[in-house]
C-alpha cells in the first residue's frame, strides 16, 4: 500500500477483498430491459418493462430511485408486489411505492462481537452481536415455526379477472356452467397434441389391443387418486408406481396401462402441460417395468388426479401370489417404510420438512417391480403377498390373517419414514387416519401396544401412497429372501414379525 508516495508492505494472513454485488449472466437472456450494470430494470412499481412481470430483491434496480443491495429491501416489497400483481390481474393503475433509505446492517466480526451502522453512523460491541444473533433466530424461526394454516379470502377473486380479461377469462367465468359427460373431456386438439409430445404420433383407435402367452391367465387392477404433489411430473410417476403395486404384489408382469386423467380447469395451454408432465413422468415407470402406456380417458376438474387400469398376465403354471395362503410359523417381511400419510399430511400443512420429505418420495418411487421379481423367482419358498397401501400396515395385514390365523409384529423392526414420524409426533395423521384405526380392535395387547409404541403403533395404522409388499414367507427361507430384496435395491426390507396360529381370547 502506498503512503505519502512511499510503497509500505503489510504482512497478512487472509485478504477479504469486498464488492458490490454484481448481475448474475442468466439475465441478459431473459429479454427484459436491464440497467448498465446488468440488473433488470424496474420502476416504482417494481414492473419490469414487460408488462405484468415484475422483479425485486438483488436482481433488480429501480433507475429512478435506486437503493443499495440489502435484503431489507427485498423484504419490504413483498407487500407491495402483493398488491400490484392483483392491480395488473384487475387491470387498475399499479401503485409506485418509495422504500426507505437508511437501513439498520449487523456484521458479525467472527469473535463475539459485531459492527452495527445506520446512515454515516456506526458502532461496534458484543452486544451486537447479541442483537444480531437475537434478529437472525427469530427469522428463521419465522420459517420453521409456522402458524396454522387458516382459511383466508381469495387473494383475487376469479370473476373479477374474467371481468378484466375477457377472452383469457372466459374459462374461469364459465366454470359454473361447464358441461358434465362427454362434455367435459379435455379437447381433442390438447389432448392430441399432448399425446404426440408424450409418445409420439400414433392414429387415434377406440381399443388398444395386447397379446398375452399361450395358457397365461390375464389379471386386471385399477387405481387413482388426486394429486398430493405440486410437480406433475413426479405426481405422474408416484401414480403410476402405485398403479402398478397390485400386480406386482400379484407376481404377474404388467403389460398395458390405460390413463385415468383429471387435469383442473384452466387455460388450454396450461391444461396441456400439465397432462404432458403427468403422463412423461408415468411413462418413465411404464417404460422401465416394460408396461405399455396404451391409451385413456382424461376430463377437467376441480382437482387434478391420475390414475391407471393396468392389465398383466401370470407365468403358465403359475396361479400367482394370493392374500390367504400364508401359515403358522411363515416371517413377514415388510420391504419399505411406513408413515406417508401422515408425512403429506404435515407436508399439505406446511409443517414437513424439506430434507424429510426428498428421503420419502425417493423411497416411494422405488417400483415393487423388482421385489415382485425376486419373489416369483423365489416362489416355492413364499406363501402370500399383498401391497401395503391406503389401509395402512394393520388394515393390509388383516386380509393376509384368514380363519385361525394372527401374527406377532416387533414394533422395533418396522421401518418408518422420518417425516412420518416427526408428523405424528406433533399430532399431524392423514384424513384416513381415523377410520384405519377401528381395526385396532383385533389387536389382542392394544393398550399395551399403544402405550409402549406411541406414535410408532399408531403409524401402523397409517395409509399408504406408493407403500412396500406385505410377504408371507417360509421361516428357513426368511434370511436369502431379504438379502435378495436389499440387493434389489430395498434397503428398508426386514423381517418384521411372524404368523401365529389365532388360539381366540
Amino acid at each position: 500500500w502506498e503512503k505519502r508516495g512511499e510503497l509500505k508492505d503489510e504482512v497478512f494472513d487472509e485478504v477479504i477483498w469486498c464488492t458490490t454485488a454484481s448481475a448474475p449472466s442468466w439475465l441478459r437472456d431473459t429479454g427484459l430491459a436491464l440497467t448498465p450494470s446488468g440488473f433488470i430494470s424496474i420502476d416504482g412499481t417494481f414492473q419490469t418493462s414487460h408488462p405484468g412481470v415484475f422483479a425485486a430483491g438483488d436482481c433488480a434496480t429501480n433507475v429512478s430511485d435506486p437503493r443499495p443491495k440489502a435484503g431489507v429491501f427485498a423484504v419490504r416489497a413483498g407487500p407491495i408486489l402483493r398488491e400490484n400483481v392483483a392491480n395488473f390481474l384487475l387491470r387498475r393503475p399499479l401503485k409506485a411505492h418509495e422504500l426507505q433509505r437508511d437501513f439498520l446492517g449487523l456484521i458479525s466480526t467472527g469473535d463475539g462481537r459485531a459492527v452495527a451502522s445506520r446512515g454515516g453512523f456506526c458502532l461496534e460491541g458484543a452486544f451486537l452481536w447479541r442483537l444480531k444473533d437475537k434478529i437472525d433466530r427469530e427469522w428463521m424461526a419465522g420459517y420453521k415455526d409456522l402458524p396454522e394454516m387458516e382459511p383466508e379470502e381469495e387473494f383475487v377473486g376469479i370473476t373479477e379477472v374474467a371481468k378484466a380479461w375477457p377472452k383469457r377469462g372466459r374459462v374461469f367465468e364459465d366454470a359454473a356452467m361447464r358441461c358434465g359427460g362427454c362434455g367435459s373431456k379435455v379437447s381433442s386438439t390438447v389432448l392430441s397434441r399432448a399425446l404426440t409430445r408424450v409418445q409420439g404420433a400414433a392414429p387415434p383407435e377406440d381399443c388398444s389391443i395386447t397379446r398375452f402367452p399361450p395358457n397365461a391367465a390375464v389379471v386386471n387392477t385399477v387405481d387413482y387418486f388426486r394429486t398430493f404433489h405440486n410437480d406433475p411430473f413426479t405426481f405422474g410417476k408416484l401414480a403410476a408406481v402405485h398403479a402398478l403395486s397390485d400386480v406386482h404384489a400379484m407376481g404377474a408382469t404388467a403389460t398395458g396401462a390405460l390413463a385415468l386423467a383429471t387435469v383442473e380447469l384452466a387455460e388450454e395451454r396450461v391444461t396441456e402441460e400439465v397432462l404432458v408432465q403427468m403422463l412423461k413422468g408415468a411413462k418413465v415407470v411404464l417404460d422401465e417395468d416394460g408396461c405399455a402406456l396404451s391409451g385413456g380417458h382424461t376430463t377437467e376438474g376441480k382437482e387434478t388426479g391420475l390414475g391407471f387400469s393396468v392389465q398383466g398376465y401370470l407365468l403358465p403354471g403359475f396361479d400367482g401370489f394370493l392374500k390367504g395362503d400364508g401359515s403358522p410359523g411363515d416371517v413377514i417381511i415388510l420391504t419399505k417404510s411406513l408413515g406417508t400419510g401422515a408425512l403429506w399430511a404435515a407436508d399439505m400443512r406446511v409443517k414437513c420438512d424439506g430434507v424429510m420429505r426428498e428421503e420419502a418420495i425417493a423411497e416411494m418411487l422405488k417400483s415393487n417391480g423388482k421385489a415382485s421379481r425376486v419373489l416369483v423367482e423365489e416362489r416355492q419358498n413364499v406363501t402370500a403377498v399383498t401391497d401395503c397401501t391406503g389401509f395402512g400396515f394393520m388394515g393390509h395385514l388383516l386380509e393376509m390373517l384368514g380363519e385361525g390365523l394372527g401374527a406377532e409384529i416387533d414394533l422395533e423392526a418396522l421401518s418408518f419414514y422420518r417425516g412420518g414420524l416427526k408428523a405424528a409426533e406433533e399430532g399431524i395423521f392423514s384424513s384416513l387416519q381415523e377410520s384405519n384405526e377401528s381395526s385396532r380392535r383385533t389387536v389382542k395387547n392394544h393398550v399395551e401396544a399403544a402405550k409402549r409404541g406411541g406414535v410408532r403403533y399408531k403409524l401402523m395404522f397409517d395409509p399408504q401412497t406408493s407403500g412396500g409388499l406385505i410377504v408371507f414367507a417360509k421361516n428357513y427361507a426368511a434370511d436369502r429372501l431379504v438379502e435378495l430384496l436389499k440387493g434389489a435395491g430395498y434397503d428398508k426390507a426386514g423381517v418384521v414379525g411372524r404368523v401365529v396360529e389365532d388360539t381366540g381370547g
